[in-house]
């Protein structure tokens, strides 16, 4: 997706690491340590009730279940998480970050040095106890083909798998007899209770004895948090009665429309579901979903969230009661901690036209900083960096006057939305420009520095020009839409004389054009009129020519002359000759596009004019200078990295960041010295306030850019509200990254997902994978293996492992399935040796060497798991089908697409496309293409075969296989297939998770999405959460998976060898 302002760019991903130095800063302490706290979460019964355990402000508390004064049980700086206490009362399990990743951790009820029990990369979600209090259960990969159940034993620390499959797999818990497992199938963020669709979680039961899985419960709801009461004849779940309908139709979009009208059934409630998955409705909140049930093993007591508080109900009740608790906190770290920059982190450039002071964005504050390191100075080698703005929110887009190095315009979302802003660096005073509501962004003064273009957002939005003398105001372009986000309009740049503007007119998803229009008003005229991108409109210096990037005749540069006789003909030569008088550029738009020509196959991410004529640009993350003739290029720097590029035009210098946010200058002649601009920035950093406006920037990006102005029917302002009031219970990035994905999860939009700032204080290990899947039904020393994948090191002659043999040793020490393994081989080089024999012992065992490499494990599973369908699907129709499966729909699966098709589908009589498991992306229509193309006719040459033409076109049968796993593209891929009446489709609904999104990311370091554009069939019904139904409903089980077979892709055979059958008789009829 395009971008269009130099800090939205850049504010993609925001880098947060410094030098984090101590800080004199008061610790807050609770006010009135009587007040009721809000914000509770994740509460665990002991078995008897009596007693609660929560997470609050990132630790485990514990307070008595009717209420009372807590005690935390955890202090550490890290989350700590998902407490659940054991059924005989000993332990309370939790997950924590503090080793760098999601461990399990146990301790007494008391509190004190937990242990730890897991140690892998990847991660395990703690679900639930065994009831003899000897094992945990929780969900993890491993080295599995699929998601997993996994229990870990927490004396011995042995590890069994009780599941797996290719479905993901939550919140397992085991039966009060240990005989049954239930869980949750399949999975939707459980930050979106109401979400109704084939991906939401549904619930399952697990025979432990067979490993027989079965549905108990199948209806596109959401089921999350599903446990067995004591009695184990009934299960409790989180889930809804009535589905919430709020997403609109196409004939709907734009219009505002009364809010939802909520009631128990489609809020979120607990239910209990009998054995024949029969249910009742147990709780009747309405508005926010009820989460995180627990119940005590013992009496049957039931606690849970609700809104900000934590309740309970107790067993034969009806009507559950809040708890009422109360917390004295001590914050474990100062909000206020003092960061140090040096000479690096700088996000955003501006210089002044002498090149002598250089301004720069870092921490989004804008800054300066001399050009020259200090004079004189023996004992400094940087120059101080004065901070210029202090706004805990964002300051960015900044640019400095041309003409007064005393003024500086920057946007900022200080007053609510984001405006254009005056800093008089004289006095340090701001003065606001543009105090509409509308949002505006990328402000460029005029060359005369009397004016100031920018383009405003919104309905009212387009390309305006500020005069800065009476403050007077022209519409230049009106064209709607959210410019930040890439919609709309583009770049844009003023003629040397300040007559015109050039800018970028992009059509989302499409072609961009550039087009020119006069900066006192006019009509814009397209220049470039081709259905091809058109980006950086840049001038000449002598008002010749207009250069942009382009691909519209191969990727590179392109010209073109503003006047007929600028046209470059073989006998000319180009040569820039510098205009010092005050001059006008003069246009002639007849037929402009006409006499555009490639200036250069230079292919530049940003690019300048320089005052000598020539351009100078960032090409593949380097300084290059492409001369006036188009003919020279020269590189000036090495490494990659630079970006920001910015031109002093009287020191003929330009000015670049580097890969870590270093500054540098370079004088724009060949063997110009590289130098470094010097600075320290001493910042003090508030991380409570900065996530107050990280809320505000969230909130409000999505009020003003969501897609639906109407916000899916929800009040937006309330659901900030809500919201709003738990900010000071967050103490880490990790339960702000919660807090505002419950609160986007209120929308129930897809591609929404946001996640937390990366403040780690320790390193996640590095966990390698062995290169063969291990059999956990093995008890004994040593690990047996379950199978060794085709093509990785093991199954290779000199390298040989088999099926049931036992691996005793991995680089000279014991080892056996238990967590004990990943302590041993994590953070380990991935050159294994193996002690191996065909029974569990050392004595007259081999020795195999050989290395894996991590990166690839999954990769081979997928192309093992894919040429088994291959030969599948060939050997059942004796070679008359072929088979492709598309995992995602990205650049490098298109590729992947046309090699394999021209490879298989030659002399074939259909084709299976499958789109199981589709990641998305946005290739589908590409796609649909080739499959649209009809062979019009046939070419022969001497003595070669007859052959259609087009090449690789195709008309014969398709069948798309297509399930509950297959995301957005892939889902718009399912649509077209049926619309256009190409294929029959087998398998089972897609989730309706298709959107058209953005990545943003938020002033304190949290990453977020937000969807910009909607989706809507021909007939006008969203796709987003109304997944697309399959002409022929299969269901793949668990027992489906579990047992190897695949019936989807069976029945996909049979349908179409029916229809080859068909096409052959009508043929046969015919005689043809």
């Amino acid at each position: 997706m395009k971008r269009l302002s130099r800090y939205f760019k850049n504010n993609v991903t925001r880098t947060l690491t410094a030098i984090c130095l101590c800080a004199a800063a008061v610790s807050t302490v609770s006010a009135d340590e009587d007040q009721n706290i809000i914000g509770a979460r994740m509460p665990s019964l002991s078995p008897d009730g009596s007693t609660l355990a929560f997470v609050y402000r990132g630790d485990i508390w514990s307070v008595p279940s009717q209420g009372g004064k807590a005690t935390p049980l955890t202090m550490h700086i890290e989350m700590d998480s998902k407490p659940l206490w054991s059924p005989d009362g000993k332990w309370i399990a939790f997950v924590s970050t503090r080793t760098g990743n999601s461990d399990i951790f146990i301790m007494p009820p008391t509190g004190g040095a937990p242990k730890q029990l897991t140690w892998t990369s990847e991660g395990e979600a703690l679900s639930g106890w065994s009831p003899d209090s000897k094992e945990l259960l929780f969900t993890a990969t491993r080295d599995g083909k699929g998601p997993g159940i996994f229990s870990i034993n927490i004396e011995t620390l042995a590890t069994k798998k009780y599941a797996e499959d290719f479905a993901p797999l939550n919140f397992p818990a085991f039966s009060p007899d240990g005989k049954t497992i239930v869980y949750a199938r399949f999975s939707f963020p459980w930050t979106r209770p109401r979400y109704y669709g084939s991906g939401a979680m549904q619930i399952n039961l697990l025979d432990v004895a067979t490993g027989e899985c079965k549905a108990l419960v199948d209806d596109n709801k959401q089921h999350i948090w599903s446990q067995f009461m004591p009695s184990g004849n009934e299960i409790l779940t989180s889930t809804i009665g009535e589905q919430t309908r709020g997403i609109p139709t196409l004939s709907e979009i734009g219009k505002i429309h009364t809010k939802i009208e909520d009631n128990d059934a489609k809020t979120p409630n607990l239910w209990m579901f009998d054995m024949e998955g029969k249910g009742r409705q147990l709780t009747h909140f309405v508005g926010d979903a009820v989460r995180c049930p627990c119940v005590a093993f013992q009496t049957g007591d039931i606690a849970f969230e609700y809104d900000v508080d934590l309740y309970l109900l107790r067993k034969g009740e009806t009507e559950p009661q809040k708890i009422a608790i109360q917390a004295a906190v001590d914050p474990k770290m100062n909000s206020k901690r003092l960061m140090r920059f040096d000479s690096n982190n700088a996000r955003e450039l501006s210089v002044t036209p002498d090149g002598a002071t250089v301004f720069f964005g870092l921490r989004s504050e804008i800054w300066s900083t001399p050009a020259q390191k200090p004079a004189n100075s023996a004992n400094r080698t940087a120059n101080i960096a004065k901070r210029l703005t202090d706004w805990v929110g964002e300051d960015f887009d900044f640019m400095v006057s041309p003409t007064d190095p005393n003024k500086l315009y920057f946007t900022s979302d200080r007053d609510k939305n984001i405006r254009l802003y005056e800093l008089d660096l004289a006095s340090n005073e701001v003065t606001c420009l543009w105090n509409r509501t509308e949002d505006m962004l990328n402000p460029i003064p005029s060359p005369d520095g009397k004016a100031i273009a920018f383009w405003a957002t919104g309905s009212e939005g387009g390309l305006y020009r500020l005069n800065l003398e009476d403050k007077s105001l022209i519409k230049l372009v009106s064209l709607p839409a959210s410019y930040m986000y890439g919609n709309g309009g583009g770049n844009f740049s003023w003629s040397p004389d300040g007559r015109w503007i050039a800018y970028v007119n992009n059509i989302p998803r499409g072609a961009s054009n550039i087009f020119i229009v006069g900066s006192e008003g006019g009509t814009p005229v397209n220049v470039t009129c081709l259905n091809a991108d058109h980006e950086m409109p840049t001038w000449s210096p002598d008002g010749k020519y207009l250069y942009f990037r382009s691909d519209r005749n191969g990727n590179g540069i392109y010209r073109l002359p503003l006047r007929e006789n600028f046209v470059y003909t073989g006998d000319m030569e180009l040569k820039y000759q510098p205009i010092t008088n005050k001059f006008e550029v003069s246009i002639d738009f007849e037929k402009m596009d006409r006499r555009i020509e490639k200036h250069s196959t230079v292919y530049p991410s940003e690019m300048l004019a320089s005052p000598t004529g020539d351009l100078v640009t960032i090409t593949g993350g380097e300084l290059t200078l492409i001369s006036y003739d188009g003919k020279a290029v020269r590189t000036y720097t090495s490494g990659g990295g630079k970006s920001n590029l910015q031109i002093a035009p009287l020191a003929k210098k330009a000015f670049f960041t580097g890969p870590n946010g270093e500054i540098f200058a370079r004088v724009l002649q060949d063997n110009g010295p590289l130098e470094r601009v010097t600075f320290i920035a001493n910042f003090e950093r508030d991380v409570h306030a900065e996530r107050h406006a990280a809320f505000a920037q969230f909130w409000r990006n999505y009020k003003r850019g969501f897609y639906d102005a109407n916000m899916h029917s929800r009040d937006w302002d309330k659901v900030r509200a809500r919201y709003e009031r738990l900010l000071p219970t967050i103490e880490t990035s990790e339960e702000f990254g919660v807090l505002l994905n419950r609160m986007v999860g209120e929308l129930e939009s897809s591609h929404s997902e946001v996640g937390a700032a990366k403040e780690a204080t320790a390193s996640s290990p590095s966990t390698p994978k062995l290169g063969f899947i291990i059999d956990y039904t093995w008890r004994g020393p040593g690990l047996r293996i379950a199978e060794v994948p085709a093509n990785m090191p093991g199954d290779f002659e000199a390298t040989r492992l088999k099926a049931g043999e036992y691996v005793m040793q991995i680089n000279g020490k014991d080892v056996q399935a238990d967590e004990n393994l990943y302590q041993i081989i994590n953070n380990q080089p991935q050159d294994f040796t193996f002690l191996v024999n065909d029974h569990p012992s050392t004595e007259y065992a081999r020795t195999v060497k050989y290395t894996v490499p991590t990166s690839t494990w999954r990769n081979t599973l997928y192309e093992n798991r894919i040429a088994e369908n291959v030969d599948k699907v060939s050997k059942a129709s004796d070679n008359r089908l072929a088979y492709i499966h598309i995992a995602a729909m990205g650049a490098s699966d298109q590729i992947r697409f046309e090699r394999e098709v021209y490879d298989r589908i030659q002399g074939k009589d259909g084709l299976i496309i499958d789109v199981r498991g589709n990641r998305g992306g946005n290739i589908s229509d590409t796609l649909i293409s080739w499959m649209m193309r009809r062979p019009h006719g046939y070419v022969k040459s001497r003595d070669q075969e007859i052959r259609a033409v087009p090449d690789r076109s195709w008309d014969k049968p398709i069948i798309v296989l297509s399930d509950q796993l297959a995301y957005s593209n892939g889902e718009i891929f399912t649509t077209t297939v049926r619309v256009n009446h190409l294929g029959l489709v087998v398998g089972m609904p897609t989730p309706g998770y298709v959107i058209w999104t953005y990545s943003m990311g938020l002033v304190d370091g949290t990453s977020a999405r937000m969807p910009l554009s909607g989706a809507w069939r021909l007939d006008g019904s969203p796709t987003e959460d109304l997944g697309e139904d399959p002409d022929i409903r299969v269901e793949r089980t668990a027992e489906d998976y579990r047992l190897g077979r695949d019936p989807q892709l069976d029945r996909a055979i049979e349908e179409i060898l029916k229809q080859i059958e068909v096409n052959n008789n009508k043929i046969r009829h015919a005689g043809l």
